[in-house]
């Protein structure tokens, strides 16, 4: 999709985020695409002065240093928004991000099959490697799948104690994720005990958890 705005969606999730005593950033993501300049741009003057404008690209991993220093290694973080403008993408690439640092990834998805999240690993790494003229792509490839580790449920079935099976069985085989992802929530699947146990699960991996939520504009 081209980047587009939001009307009135950005400025009810500032809005919604400070009264919940969470600082919000405004990540702008496919960077690589034309007409996002001027979209960076645009937004940086009305929403500059209200909480940070972080521009993204996962595809060409532009801006991810930014994205990791906005968390502290036990917490967690929520990318709120609409079908289609990138959540997905911004997962795959920060995952990638701390792969390619020696990382391990415990990748959650809620929403897609595991071939179609592999497939997606592959899209986003292939236009990584292909824009930062990545060397020896083919090892650096294997090893990034083998620190990888994709599990899918139903959003139904999936919940913080679920997760922490995942993670207590990733780690008794010697791959104890450094980050978790967790693709796909609905807006009505979040409970305040599972946020509460994700936010314990962080700080007892001490590591980063960014989950994503499908937020349609009549929802927020």
């Amino acid at each position: 999709a081209e980047p587009r705005e939001q009307p009135g969606y950005i400025d009810r999730g500032i809005v919604i985020a400070r009264s919940a005593g969470i600082e919000p950033t405004l990540v702008v993501n496919k960077l690589d695409l034309p007409g996002s300049d001027a979209l960076v741009a645009r937004l940086v003057e009305i929403y500059g002065g209200s909480c940070a404008v972080l521009p993204v690209s996962a595809a060409e991993r532009i801006g991810l240093d930014a994205i990791g220093a906005l968390l502290a290694p036990d917490q967690i973080g929520a990318l709120v928004g609409p079908s289609g403008v990138g959540k997905s993408s911004f997962l795959i690439g920060v995952a990638l991000d701390e792969l390619l640092r020696g990382g391990t990834v415990l990748h959650v998805t809620l929403d897609q099959t595991l071939a179609h999240v592999r497939r997606y690993y592959d899209t986003v790494f292939e236009a990584l490697a292909a824009a930062t003229h990545l060397e020896d792509v083919a090892r650096i490839r294997s090893e990034v799948d083998a620190r990888r580790h994709i599990r899918a449920y139903a959003p139904a079935d999936f919940n913080a104690n679920k997760l922490a099976d995942a993670v207590k069985i990733e780690s008794e085989a010697g791959a104890r994720p450094t980050l978790v992802v967790i693709d796909g929530f609905g807006v009505a699947d979040l409970e305040r005990e599972d946020l509460a146990g994700i936010r314990a699960l962080a700080q007892e991996l001490a590591a980063e958890i960014w989950f994503s939520v499908v937020c349609a504009a009549e929802q927020i």
